[in-house]
């Protein structure tokens, strides 16, 4: 059995799965990186702001009967390390910030769909969940 050092925290743990599934954790791939948003505007103006940063960056809306229907996909060919992905994170969740209303859920984290969750799930590389 392969040792790790990822913390333990949800990205550790997935990355911890996918190594234990035999996945190369240092080979490159596509990181998908999702946030969703109350209306159209905010998500454009958020794809706009973050596009420099990333191979890809989609928006389009989503079947919900959430508040939060906008949905920014973006994409970024990187090696899957917690820290990369904890930093990618960050700067994803500082620029959407004030783009999110605060009282629309009581999970903080419901607004921000982590890039560890859309790979483990098969969203674009082999693994990520919402």
């Amino acid at each position: 059995m392969v040792e790790n050092n990822f913390p333990n925290d949800e990205n550790g743990a997935v990355l911890n799965r996918m190594q234990g599934e035999g996945h190369n954790l240092s080979a490159p791939r596509d990181i998908d990186f999702s946030i969703v948003f109350p209306n159209e505007d905010s998500a454009q103006f958020f794809a706009a702001q973050i596009n420099q940063h990333f191979d890809k960056v989609v928006y389009l809306e989503t079947e919900t009967a959430r508040a939060l229907k906008w949905e920014v996909t973006a994409t970024r060919y990187m090696v899957p390390t917690h820290q990369d992905i904890a930093k990618t994170e960050e700067l994803l969740a500082s620029i959407a910030a004030p783009l999110i209303p605060t009282v629309i859920d009581q999970n903080s984290c419901a607004h921000l769909r982590r890039p560890i969750d859309m790979m483990f799930h098969g969203r674009s590389c082999s693994v990520f969940q919402a």
